[in-house]
């Protein structure tokens, strides 16, 4: 209950877009064209979790094995449309797209989630995922209309960290994009990004600079502190001292920022940095796993991305540059948020007013990169 609340009142983000409309008809108006491919409802196993996961396969209408890709969503219990809060559905949509331009595409619940057995909460944490997305990786080799020398991976934020990693320690991918990739685990790169997205909700210069502080201090603690008991100890005493301190204008605004320290989310966001999932998000180094791929990469940012193409790029380059990887882009897309959706500033109270269900501009960039990749067209 706690990660979902949490999820819900914090991080909402994460869950990739919103939606108002139907996305199905969205995604017909998008592609311009009638659905006319394969929709089969499939299980498989992650037999060293002993979990069965539920999804969706989408065929081309097409002779011989086709292309396929493995979606792997963003961070919380997101189910194979990938249905957010507002019951957006980004996942649903770029099946349709992708399927529809003759690439096959593998969708399914989380575990713990939908139809798909397991738990799903806070001890369940990017490893474990990863597990299930190479499991989703075993069942399309066995599928004789899937090629299994062209299978490549979608990873959305939390997602493109689980993707690297698989990528990293599989030879069965032949391919992977990043959808605002959750590459940085540095301390500078982490408060960075919430510090663009605390601008975009309207934080003062003030209340931003006092963030970093204590953020800086949360961060440093969790990453050198294993005892979760002791650490949600000094967590409180850290935050005790920071509110003191924190000039009663700011103690007032920071209850209307989401992702800001107060005295009512403290518990809430305490809890969750300091569980093993988070943990693993932080400390995970993904630029040791990005340095080991030498496959075709795509990645993709929204300019108004709180995981801003500034902090998320460098980290990619560099990490290309030790492997040698010749055949990667990174592409910043314009006026785009977290969840690829048309904007205008990025902030999160601008995510219940937007329609659009992903950018036709991303999901066609995203087509023709993987059947440049795939069938040289």
């Amino acid at each position: 209950m706690l990660f979902y609340k949490f999820i819900r009142s914090i991080l909402s983000i994460f869950l990739s877009s919103i939606i108002i409309s139907d996305p199905i008809k969205e995604t017909k108006n998008m592609n311009q064209i009638n659905k006319k491919f394969q929709e089969i409802e499939v299980t498989y196993q992650n037999k060293s979790a002993n979990i069965t996961l539920s999804g969706t396969l989408t065929i081309p209408e097409k002779t011989g094995p086709c292309p396929a890709v493995l979606l792997i969503p963003g961070m919380g219990p997101v189910d194979r449309d990938g249905t957010t809060y507002y019951g957006h559905k980004p996942s649903l949509a770029i099946a349709n797209y992708l399927t529809q331009n003759g690439i096959a595409v593998l969708r399914f619940d989380k575990r713990g989630t939908g139809k798909s057995t397991g738990t799903f909460d806070l001890n369940v944490t990017a490893h474990d995922l990863t597990q299930d997305a190479q499991a989703g990786i075993n069942y399309l080799k066995s599928c004789p209309e899937i090629n299994p020398s062209q299978i490549g991976l979608i990873g959305h934020s939390e997602g493109g960290l689980i993707a690297t990693i698989v990528a990293a320690n599989s030879n069965d991918i032949a391919w992977i994009i990043l959808l605002s990739g959750a590459i940085v685990h540095s301390t500078d790169g982490l408060i960075e990004q919430v510090a663009v997205q605390l601008h975009a909700d309207g934080a003062s210069d003030a209340m931003i600079e006092y963030d970093k502080i204590i953020r800086t201090q949360i961060l440093n603690l969790l990453k050198h502190n294993n005892n979760p008991q002791d650490t949600i100890t000094q967590m409180h005493t850290i935050f005790a001292s920071y509110w003191a301190q924190l000039p009663d204008d700011l103690k007032a605004e920071s209850t209307k920022l989401s992702w800001a320290f107060s005295q009512a989310n403290k518990d809430t966001l305490f809890n969750f940095m300091n569980s093993d999932y988070y943990r693993f998000m932080i400390t995970h180094d993904s630029s040791k796993d990005l340095s080991q791929i030498k496959i075709p990469l795509l990645a993709l940012c929204g300019e108004l991305d709180f995981m801003a193409p500034h902090t998320v790029f460098p980290v990619i380059n560099q990490a290309m540059a030790l492997s040698g990887n010749k055949d990667y882009t990174t592409l910043e897309l314009s006026k785009l948020n977290h969840s690829f959706q048309t904007c205008t500033t990025g902030a999160m109270t601008e995510y219940a007013t937007i329609k659009e269900t992903i950018s036709p501009i991303a999901l066609d960039v995203m087509t023709q990169w993987i059947l440049q990749h795939t069938t040289g067209k």
